[in-house]
């Protein structure tokens, strides 16, 4: 019988042992060693970025491994590299206009140029560019402005395009002509989300008047007596757009238009401060307010002159997109009279002079003259029958407010169109001798620029005549 012994082999220590030998190429790596080999990520190539991975947000760490990720869809947005998830796009605002406004007002102004921007920026319509995200920076922004007789103004001085990350930017739209305008902006990042907003240009009659009983409700005028109660008055077909905006009305101190573009700071005048109202969108009788509880200053020569703002920032400050009366013109907004049938401030003087046949004149200016700014000029013609010499208690009563008057013959036998050119003759003449007569007192003071005709009967028909001459002859 044969015996057979059989032999097991300790296989498993044999492997043990071999794993103990590093330089044995044949070794088995052990499950608790991680294999590199099978950890490739979209990282490995990008350590410490933000990259995008089919629409996911995905943030490296600094050893190239991910450390988070975000599904961009998930929230209806895009992913952008270096950035994440976000949503490209610029959005418009049109200052102190209702989102549901079609389109916004720009009252119609001299066109801007480098003398008159200073002022002139402060009637136009501001609109700001600004990111769809804010967080998104990348890119730039482009924008035009379409339109006859628009202008677009910036305090920054872009032309046309910034950077993302100058986001965001305030233009300001101009208009000096009657017309629409389109301004359109872009992303050229994704220029197909551009938007685009719409004004219109018209003209703007003073926010002053005095109230009406029955349409239009009110009389648009720009001077008053100091009795009498100051009122604004809005149009809300006009204004539509500004429909239930609050604003505050100031009445302050007449400026100069580079006075009010250097500090354009608000100080009301009158005893209760600022008058806070809100515009109506129904009638012109609901955006009638009254802004003076109390007779305004007029000073000693019988006028006081007053700019009118309303102020829609409620900043105390006129910015542009506020409304306005005064402010960059060549004549105050408003002007409150006093009782002008009281004497002026100043003392008169008076002369006689004489340069030929129907050139015999009297003069009366003020005693100060020397002292004043070019002051206007008054012309009295008299009538059929009359004498020049008669108008002593006209001529010293306007001097002593300021004026400059002239009394002079005037042929009024022949007709109204010798009284016409006797006025004419008579002008030319003294003009012409400022700086001879009563030892040329009088030259360089007389403003030739503001003229004011004035006359009684055959020498009224004669200023009237003489008006309407040059329209006649053709």
């Amino acid at each position: 019988m044969r015996t057979f012994i059989t032999i097991v082999l300790p296989l498993a220590l044999v492997a043990c042992d071999s794993a103990k030998d590093p330089s044995d190429s044949g070794s088995v790596p052990s499950a608790s060693e991680p294999n590199t080999d099978d950890d490739d990520d979209d990282c490995d190539d990008s350590p410490g970025e933000l990259i995008c991975v089919d629409g996911v947000a995905t943030a490296c760490d600094a050893d190239g491994d991910v450390d988070s990720t975000e599904d961009c869809a998930e929230t209806g947005q895009e992913c952008f590299e270096a950035t994440g998830c976000g949503t490209c796009g610029v959005t418009l605002s049109v200052a102190h206009m209702n989102e549901d406004a079609e389109s916004g007002f720009v009252g119609i102004r001299p066109e801007v140029n480098d003398d008159n921007q200073g002022w002139e920026r402060l009637y136009t319509r501001p609109i700001t560019i600004s990111a769809t995200d804010p967080g998104l920076d990348l890119g730039g922004v482009s924008w035009s402005l379409e339109g006859d007789g628009f202008q677009l103004l910036s305090d920054e001085g872009f032309e046309g395009e910034a950077e993302g990350s100058d986001l965001p930017v305030t233009l300001l739209v101009h208009a000096n002509r009657l017309g629409n305008a389109t301004f359109t902006a872009r992303h050229n990042v994704c220029p197909e989300t551009e938007q685009s907003a719409q004004f219109h240009s018209g003209r703007q009659p003073p926010f002053t008047g005095n109230l009406l009983d029955e349409a239009p409700w009110a009389e648009r005028v720009r001077v008053f007596n100091q009795d009498q109660d100051i009122y604004t008055v809005i149009h809300p077909e006009r204004h539509a757009d500004r429909t239930g905006r609050p604003y505050d009305v100031y009445i302050t101190a007449r400026r100069a238009p580079w006075e009010w573009a250097a500090d354009p700071t608000l100080e009301d005048l009158t005893d209760s401060g600022p008058t806070r109202s809100r515009v109506a969108g129904d009638a012109v009788s609901s955006n009638r307010v009254k802004v003076s509880d109390s007779p305004l200053s007029v000073g000693p020569n019988k006028v006081g002159a007053y700019d009118v703002v309303l102020d829609f920032n409620g900043n105390a400050t006129l910015d542009p997109g506020d409304l306005m009366v005064g402010p960059g013109e060549g004549q105050p907004g408003i002007a409150v009279m006093g009782d002008l049938s009281q004497a002026g401030p100043y003392g008169v003087d008076s002369f006689q002079h004489w340069g030929g046949t129907w050139l015999a004149q009297k003069v009366y200016y003020p005693d100060s003259i020397e002292e004043m700014d070019a002051a206007p000029l008054v012309v009295i013609s008299h009538g059929n029958g009359h004498n020049y010499l008669w108008y002593d208690y006209l001529g010293e009563h306007l001097a002593s407010h300021g004026y400059v008057v002239m009394a002079h013959t005037n042929r009024t036998g022949p007709g109204i169109e010798t009284a016409s050119t006797s006025t004419l003759d008579n002008t030319d003449y003294f003009l012409s001798r400022l700086g001879d007569v009563e030892s040329g007192i009088l030259d360089g003071q007389v403003d030739s620029s503001r003229i004011i005709w004035i006359g009684h009967s055959r020498g009224g028909e004669g200023v009237h005549w003489h008006w309407i001459w040059p329209y006649a002859l053709f």
